[in-house]
């Protein structure tokens, strides 16, 4: 995968909520909106948020404001894993008003078949400041999700720090960034690296950090990294920032908001 939270979102929450417990808690109206970046090619920023809403029950939904604080070494694969079909899903009203302070815009559902209905900003991208809210209005259904509205978080510009290919192979490996506003956002790294009985990337070490501005990668994990050097090798990385506001009938609104860094090329030690 090259993600834990990207575009599909809005279906890896239902999927990594589904576990088996005694007493799963009761459901819940919930609606989850994304927003990602994109630059104007003026040197402003602009986004296309999504937004789905469904009765959920039992779904754990990432903070920002608690990331996980280590890394893993694990498979790389370019293949995306076909959704599920998203159940009960709830009729929020149309259109959504979503506004920021450089500009407004309305989204309406469109249906994915046999999956789900995704509210989508149609037309002119949203421009917006990284780093400011933006604000959605809900109008809501009856029988469906109530009305509300919430100011979300967006996450601000992400720099990344040199980045070494070949580090020394007994040291744990700093990762640096231009930091944010720690236990409010968090930064997620992707190494990926090719091995040497590979053709191809195959492996990835992703980590998720605080967003203090840096970050250290296990020694036994940066031996790999540093193994693959003169191979494949690539940084991915993104700071992401969620907002939660609840609604009449218990309803729960999340915002997920992220800013990706390009592909960086890997420095010499």
């Amino acid at each position: 995968m090259r993600s834990c939270l990207g575009p599909s979102v809005l279906l890896l929450l239902v999927a990594a909520g589904c576990s088996n417990v005694a007493s799963p808690p009761t459901s819940r109206p919930l609606g989850v909106i994304t927003l990602g970046d994109s630059t104007d090619g003026a040197g402003g920023y602009v986004t296309r948020p999504t937004a789905a809403f469904w009765d959920a029950s039992n779904v754990a939904l990432p903070g920002s404001n608690a990331p996980a604080g280590a890394c893993i070494d694990t498979i790389y694969s370019t293949i995306s894993a076909q959704p599920d079909t998203i159940p009960n899903q709830l009729d929020a009203g149309s259109p959504l008003q979503v506004s920021s302070i450089l500009g407004t815009g309305i989204m309406t559902p469109d249906t994915i078949p046999n999956i789900q209905i995704v509210y989508r900003l149609h037309g002119t991208p949203l421009p917006y400041t990284p780093g400011a809210n933006v604000t959605f209005v809900i109008p809501g259904a009856s029988g469906g999700f109530a009305s509300g509205s919430i100011p979300a978080l967006t996450a601000k510009r992400l720099i990344l720090g040199p980045i070494p290919g070949n580090p020394p192979p007994t040291d744990s490996m700093q990762l640096t960034w231009t930091a944010g506003t720690p236990g409010t956002d968090a930064v997620n790294f992707y190494m990926i690296y090719e091995t040497s009985t590979a053709l191809a990337p195959n492996r990835q070490i992703i980590c998720s950090f605080d967003d203090a501005g840096s970050g250290y990668v296990p020694a036994s994990m940066a031996a790999h990294w540093a193994d693959a050097f003169g191979r494949y090798q690539q940084i991915r990385a993104f700071r992401w920032v969620t907002t939660y506001q609840t609604v009449a009938n218990n309803g729960l609104i999340y915002t997920y908001s992220k800013f990706d860094t390009t592909a960086v090329p890997v420095t010499l030690p």
